[in-house]
């Protein structure tokens, strides 16, 4: 039977995140004042004490975005949070500009919010301005989906005079960012060297963060930052849906940054992808794009669709799954390749193993 390695889900390892978790939940399940407040609804938004953790957390990884505590929306994952916004900020019918390659998710947001996805190009250093500006011009869209650190699939983070060359082009046109930094935390050594998008456009962005790619998905915890004086017409659209947040994923979040847990799970994230990116350097080489962060989660492959889907075929045949190479555009002609997660395989063996395999595919 050929053995099956799964490099689609773009996870952090999860060994250490397990350990963390056990000790966290013990100490969740020996407080009944707890328990019985997590046995509730929880707080339509997030509780106060949870977006105070919120803030501390980005204190380190995110600092430009750590204060106005009072202003965050808390929501059950990021993806859910993207959708929220994008149902408030637009209306069936509307553009909305993604980047291509780009996060296949959100072209299924897209789908569901009856939007028109249109297409914006990445380089090596991120969203490409003129492309930007003429998807706009081109279309009347007010709305541009980012993810300016860590892009995926591409891994690039844009740079500080990128982010404000974009950020020149939506102030100049009326186009609202919303900024998707879930890999905060992964993409640069010291976090106040790189602006977020929203510090450079504070009235024209929403910020979107969350705890699944630099600590655990499974806590389901994500936040978003509205535009100024939206955050209860936001609250408005979660509605009823927010009553049914996971609260025990939250409380366990909150407990891993009180004891420093969480920060001291990041390090260990970052040491075991640090491995994991080098021995990718050392098998695949320069058929991947560089990364922009010892801390990727994910390496590109780009490639021809035909290129790109022969190796997906063969790589399949090999027992690797991976997502196919066109989930990542929104132009079936170009902009394809093959996504590595990296985080998702067991170990470094199993990753040697699963990169060994791809390495002897057609370059």
């Amino acid at each position: 039977m050929t053995r099956r390695i799964d490099l689609s889900v773009n996870v952090p390892p999860l060994d250490q995140a397990a350990a963390a978790l056990s000790a966290a939940m013990a100490g969740l399940a020996a407080d009944p004042t707890d328990c019985r407040r997590l046995a509730d609804y929880g707080e339509l938004g997030g509780s106060e004490s949870l977006r105070e953790s919120i803030s501390r957390w980005l204190a380190v990884v995110r600092p430009d975005q750590s204060d106005q505590a009072a202003d965050w929306v808390v929501c059950d994952g990021a993806l859910g949070a993207l959708f929220l916004v994008l149902k408030q900020q637009l209306e069936p019918g509307d553009p909305v500009l993604l980047e291509s390659p780009g996060y296949p998710a959100l072209k299924d947001i897209a789908r569901a919010l009856q939007l028109k996805a249109l297409p914006v190009s990445v380089d090596r250093d991120g969203m490409l301005p003129e492309s930007l500006a003429a998807a706009a011009a081109g279309s009347g869209a007010r709305c541009v989906v980012m993810v300016p650190s860590l892009q995926n699939p591409t891994g690039a983070n844009y740079s500080a005079s990128r982010r404000r060359e974009l950020a020149q082009v939506c102030r100049a046109q009326g186009i609202v960012v919303v900024e998707d930094d879930v890999y905060a935390g992964l993409d640069v050594d010291d976090a106040n060297e790189m602006p977020s998008m929203h510090s450079l456009l504070p009235d024209q962005c929403v910020y979107v963060g969350g705890a699944s790619k630099a600590l655990m998905p499974g806590l389901r915890v994500a936040w978003i930052r509205p535009l100024p004086g939206q955050r209860e017409a936001l609250l408005e659209r979660l509605w009823p849906r927010g009553l049914g947040m996971p609260q025990p994923g939250h409380a366990l979040f909150s407990r891993l940054v009180a004891a420093d847990h969480a920060f001291s799970l990041l390090i260990d994230c970052r040491e075991e992808l640090a491995k994991r990116n080098r021995l990718a350097n050392q098998i695949l080489g320069e058929r991947m794009w560089p990364a922009a962060s010892p801390w990727c989660p994910h390496r590109w492959w780009p490639g021809s669709p035909e290129a790109s889907a022969q190796r997906h075929a063969q790589a399949a045949a090999g027992g690797i799954v991976l997502p196919a190479p066109d989930a990542f555009t929104l132009r079936p002609a170009r902009d394809q390749g093959l996504r590595l997660c990296l985080g998702a395989a067991a170990d470094l063996a199993e990753l040697e193993s699963a990169l060994t395999e791809l390495a002897r595919l057609p370059d």
